[in-house]
């Protein structure tokens, strides 16, 4: 099975919001090869900045 993660899905888990299980099991089974997640760069972007924005928009402008 195929799964789109956002970037509301990733930081639910990142930070145990509501929902984080679910994304949690998503992972698991990405990990034992039962699922296959996609997430786009924007969304993964966005994830990254909200989480550590100025290492992160330091890095990319470099």
């Amino acid at each position: 099975m195929s799964y789109l993660l956002d970037a509301c899905a990733l930081l639910a888990f990142i930070n145990k919001e509501t929902g984080w299980t679910i994304v949690d099991g998503l992972l698991k089974q990405a990990a034992a090869g039962d699922a296959v997640l996609f997430m786009n760069a924007i969304n993964f972007y966005e994830t990254v900045t909200i989480q550590s924005p100025l290492p992160f928009c330091i890095f990319i402008q470099k």
